[in-house]
């Protein structure tokens, strides 16, 4: 990893890659204001991107944009390059009201509602939220869309969504900050630091004391510092390349000169510091190499000099502001975009990885909930009067995930393949939909049954049950996927006591052999098919009285 990001660095610096302190070049036309409509009061930063411009601009033609216009609908049922513009907020947490998060898309021409739904909330519900369409999640974890009209879709979970579709332009921190932006910048980044400065009194000064002598004063500047613009161009002439500019609004011209002093001084000590670190490598290594690193350490006192004298903070009035023109040519682009798939590649694990895991908490809650109500955990399925199982567990916690109608729709004194029970395979429900297993009406969700497991017999079990501890026994676990079955059957995987744990038949969807797995009292860890059987096997245990603390 060390090594990409120094080839990106090298990349951007280098060639014709030079920090130069001159003016951002010609200035691009001026887009419509900001629509400040369905940014909560309460938000204090907002990302703005002009997808369209940039990815259509002279400047980005050797960029990827066919990979991101193919993702783009892959993944989210729309075409990036038909983004007129999108802006991130993110707002205080507030109390039941979900995740802080949220997304306000603004496209070219009218966009297809019904395909960025099917992608963005798979097998979502329909529901008017104030006054606008919207398709719901079906869990507060999973995200929600709302269509306000035909070119705007605003993305949040359901509680978040609400919050923002009542949001209208205010005179609070960010809005007045928004207000008095320029609309021209390819991406800006808003940020208002009053509102979250009562929290940082608590945490800055922990921070600050282990940091190292000569940064320890950056840490100050959240408590003089309110606002914080940084926006990026493409630049339009004196050749290929990015332009930053980064402003940091005070209170007054004094607190601006006093912020420029003491972020110059963090530069140097920073410099200071790296150097130090270079001299101490240097010590370790060979006396044949001595020159190079000589030349290294030149090379780096050098090109740091250059960027604090092109960029270096400049105070005027109450504003700090930083200026930095990167000169990148156009296979340096090419290079760099080959450099970023990987890192695109592990977002999208992440992104899908947090998908499941809120899948899987979904169904923990689920499987709580009914136990609370009926004062113990469902059976691994229900059975006919031979003891035949007929429906799995999965079916019968439909009420608890809030599919109540797709529950009542089930025969359930018939098999989960009878001529009309297979019928509703096709619908499953997305909490049971793995993000990376793409096999309609199969789940990778499967529980844990067998003689001193979290399923046992033809009746389900109590907490009570549960002698090792609800937080040290698995119930739901994460399967490899030639394991996965139709979520209606009632088909789980079998736990033998008396042989030892087969880990092949779990992980195989994750790198690194990863596999998720749902413990009794709600939790979800992640674990891998590198752990020790054994130790899998007390995990799976429920009594005993061996209590693990391994996790």
């Amino acid at each position: 990893m060390r090594c990409r990001w120094m080839a990106a660095v090298a990349l951007l610096i280098g060639g014709s890659g030079q920090l130069l302190a001159q003016e951002a070049g010609a200035t691009k036309p001026r887009l419509a204001p900001l629509d400040l409509h369905y940014i909560p009061g309460d938000a204090i930063a907002a990302a703005v991107v002009q997808p369209h411009r940039m990815l259509t601009s002279p400047q980005t033609q050797w960029w990827p944009t066919e990979i991101l216009s193919a993702l783009g609908k892959k993944e989210f049922g729309f075409d990036p390059l038909e983004v007129e513009q999108a802006i991130g907020i993110v707002s205080l947490p507030r109390p039941g009201a979900g995740n802080p998060l949220g997304c306000i898309l603004k496209f070219r021409a009218p966009l297809n509602a019904e395909a960025v739904a099917a992608k963005i909330v798979p097998r979502g519900k329909e529901e008017k939220i104030d006054g606008h369409r919207a398709v719901v999640g079906a869990s507060e974890y999973q995200p929600s869309v709302a269509f306000p009209d035909d070119r705007t879709a605003v993305l949040a979970t359901r509680e978040n969504l609400a919050v923002l579709l009542a949001a209208k332009p205010g005179e609070d921190p960010l809005h007045k900050l928004l207000k008095s932006a320029d609309g021209s910048p390819d991406v800006a980044v808003y940020f208002v630091i009053e509102p979250i400065r009562p929290m940082l009194v608590e945490a800055l000064p922990m921070m600050q004391h282990f940091a190292p002598e000569g940064l320890k004063d950056l840490f100050d500047l959240p408590m003089t510092v309110d606002t914080a613009k940084l926006t990026a161009n493409l630049k339009t002439e004196g050749g290929d390349g990015v332009v930053f500019d980064l402003t940091l609004g005070t209170r007054d011209a004094e607190t601006a000169g006093n912020v420029a002093a003491v972020i110059e001084r963090g530069f140097r000590a920073g410099r200071a510091l790296l150097l130090a670190q270079i001299s101490e490598d240097m010590e370790k290594g060979s006396a044949e190499d001595l020159e190079i690193k000589v030349a290294a350490i030149k090379y780096v006192e050098r090109l740091s000099d250059g960027i604090l004298a092109a960029m270096g903070p400049k105070a005027t009035g109450n504003q700090v502001a930083m200026h930095a023109d990167v000169q990148i040519g156009t296979a340096q682009w090419g290079m760099l975009a080959s450099l970023l798939m990987p890192a695109i590649q592990a977002s999208r694990e992440a992104a899908h990885r947090n998908a499941s895991q809120n899948n899987l908490k979904q169904i923990a809650l689920g499987l709580l909930n009914y136990a609370d109500k009926h004062k113990h955990l469902p059976a691994v399925a229900n059975f006919d009067k031979q003891g035949k199982p007929l429906l799995s567990w999965r079916v019968h916690l439909l009420p608890e995930a809030e599919e109540a109608a797709l529950y009542k729709e089930f025969h359930l004194d018939e098999p989960w393949d009878s001529d009309h029970n297979k019928k509703l395979i096709d619908r499953m429900p997305a909490v049971y939909k793995h993000p990376k297993l793409h096999e309609v009406g199969k789940t990778v969700y499967l529980a844990v049954v067998g003689e001193g497991a979290a399923f046992e017999g033809n009746d389900g079990l109590s907490l009570q049950n549960f002698t090792d501890g609800t937080s040290n026994t698995i119930m739901v676990v994460e399967v490899a996927p030639e394991k996965a079955v139709p979520w209606t059957k009632p088909e789980d995987w079998e736990f033998d006591p008396e042989k030892d744990v087969d880990v092949s038949e779990f992980g195989g969807l994750w790198e690194g052999g990863i596999f998720n797995a749902v413990f009794v009292d709600g939790h979800v860890a992640a674990l891998t098919n590198f752990i020790e059987p054994e130790l899998l096997k007390k995990l799976i245990t429920r009594a005993g009285g061996e209590v693990v603390q391994a996790l």
